[in-house]
């Protein structure tokens, strides 16, 4: 955990916009980025703070999975990150770990769920990144 937490934090993002107004483009403002290995942090969602969390919002918590994979190396070789796909065919069915599907519902709009769930995480990460680019073009206009 200690390695894997990230560098900064959502609180790094709040002290940066105290006093301002959200949602407010201004010059003294800069890109924070949690930089390298931010794994710990995204294991535990919410409680992590990772990332800046809006007041009045409820966050995810910590990611638990079915035993016996109780820890991120229960899947992954720590450094690789490469997936031991092995144990997930215990409960999941697919020839690929992006052909599970723990679902029967789609997830990105797309009403697809024959599919898995990697696909609607990609179409998610397209629409998202659109929806921040779009954002970032009606606050600053670039």
């Amino acid at each position: 955990m200690t390695c894997h937490q990230g560098r900064t934090a959502g609180n790094t993002v709040a002290a940066a916009i105290e006093g301002k107004d959200l949602d407010t483009a201004g010059s003294s403002l800069r890109f924070i980025n949690p930089h390298y290995a931010t794994a710990a942090a995204s294991w535990l969602g919410g409680y992590g703070g990772a990332g800046y969390h809006y007041e009045g919002r409820e966050y995810s918590g910590l990611f638990w999975h079915a035993r016996p994979v109780s820890s991120c190396n229960s899947c992954h070789e720590p450094h690789s990150l490469e997936v031991d796909f092995e144990p997930c065919q215990t409960c999941h069915q697919g020839e690929t770990p992006q052909d599970i599907r723990v679902s029967r519902l789609s997830h990105d709009g797309s009403g697809n769920a024959a599919v898995g769930i990697a696909y609607d995480i990609r179409g998610n990460s397209e629409t998202l990144i659109q929806m921040i680019k779009d954002y970032a073009e009606s606050v600053t206009g670039k």
